[in-house]
């Protein structure tokens, strides 16, 4: 059964450079999907809220998870 760990991430746009904020992790597998919220997203002007999901690869964090 194949895992994948993802960085969820948020756009902050300031000075016309945008951010992204990790503000979660998300992991996907064979039979399921779910995500941890470590803040609550911030709606953008039009009420909206967007969100990203990278995929962790180098991260530390999963670095450790996998020991």
């Amino acid at each position: 059964m194949e895992t994948i760990k993802y960085n969820l991430t948020q756009a902050k746009t300031r000075e016309d450079k945008t951010q992204w904020i990790k503000i979660g992790i998300a992991q996907k597998s064979d039979r399921n999907f779910w995500i941890k919220l470590d803040v609550l997203p911030i709606a953008d002007k039009n009420g909206e809220i967007w969100l990203n999901l990278f995929e962790r690869k180098d991260d530390e964090v999963q670095k450790k998870n996998e020991r």
